[in-house]
């Protein structure tokens, strides 16, 4: 394993500009005249919906910020390139939680799931999260 290097996610705009110009030109196919649902695959009017959220609802920066929040780190195992959080929790005897994933938004929701990490972040952990947010 090579040594933890610290990590934080900063798209470029041009990279952002990028994506929004290719969701606002999509050519939608015409929807089958029967359509009920999902029964011919993904429902056309579900994925305007999704799309009409990412071009005029999502704030990328703003969830860039809040995964910014945690102290971040990538190192080599393997071969491989592994993203994690590093925490340190209060309880006695901390236990390490592994949390892999293989989208980058499933570290995140393993912490939402209910509502809160596991364990709660030590003082100084949580003052040099305010200080930096």
């Amino acid at each position: 394993m090579t040594a933890p290097k610290p990590f934080s996610i900063n798209i470029p705009d041009e990279k952002l500009a990028s994506i929004r110009a290719r969701l606002e030109a999509y050519k939608w196919f015409p929807a089958p005249a029967n359509e009920q649902g999902f029964a011919y695959g993904m429902s056309t009017p579900v994925m305007k919906d999704i799309q009409r959220y990412w071009l005029e609802t999502y704030d990328w920066r703003a969830a860039e910020a809040e995964l910014n929040r945690w102290p971040q780190f990538t190192a080599e195992v393997g071969g491989q390139t592994i993203h994690f959080v590093h925490v340190v929790g209060e309880a006695k005897g901390n236990r390490p939680r592994l949390i892999t994933h293989g989208c980058p938004e499933a570290s995140t929701n393993s912490g939402r799931s209910s509502g809160r990490w596991p364990f709660r972040p030590s003082t100084e952990e949580r003052l040099r999260m305010r200080l930096t947010s």
